[in-house]
């Protein structure tokens, strides 16, 4: 019985990694700053600052799940941005080195600033928003 206490407390403990966790903390807040939205407070109210949360049970992001140091490999951020038109800071997502897949599709973003770097993710979408500029990698597959 003592055996399996232990293996269901290292489980709590385990998660995505800490830079992860305040990189999508830092993804809310930017969201959150365009203004407040009951939708979006409720879509995100799972993500929360709170370090023993596992983020990785976060609406909308997965993980991997191939050891104990979970990865997000997937942000699924459509929808978020309702009130008018607003450039995404790339730098929001250098946090991700095993991100697979972003979604920011039905946002209304008109641009990419800043240097921040996406690390290549397989699958990336980006319909109903108006980049007129955007640099980086894409491996595979960009939905407009």
């Amino acid at each position: 019985m003592s055996l399996l206490l232990y293996f269901v407390a290292v489980l709590e403990c385990d998660g995505c990694l800490e830079n992860e966790r305040i990189g999508l903390l830092q993804i809310k807040s930017y969201i959150l700053s365009l203004g407040r939205d009951e939708r979006n407070e409720l879509e995100l109210g799972s993500w929360i600052e709170n370090r023993s949360s596992d983020c990785c049970a976060w609406n909308r992001v997965k993980c991997s799940n191939i050891s104990s140091q979970q990865h997000v490999t997937h942000l699924f951020l459509a929808g978020l941005n309702s009130r008018g038109s607003h450039l995404i800071n790339g730098s929001l997502f250098s946090s991700f080195q095993e991100l697979l897949s972003l979604d920011l599709s039905s946002n209304e973003y008109q641009g990419w600033i800043g240097k921040g770097q996406l690390v290549s993710p397989s699958y990336f979408t980006i319909s109903s928003n108006s980049f007129f500029y955007f640099k980086f990698f894409i491996q595979e597959k960009v939905e407009f």
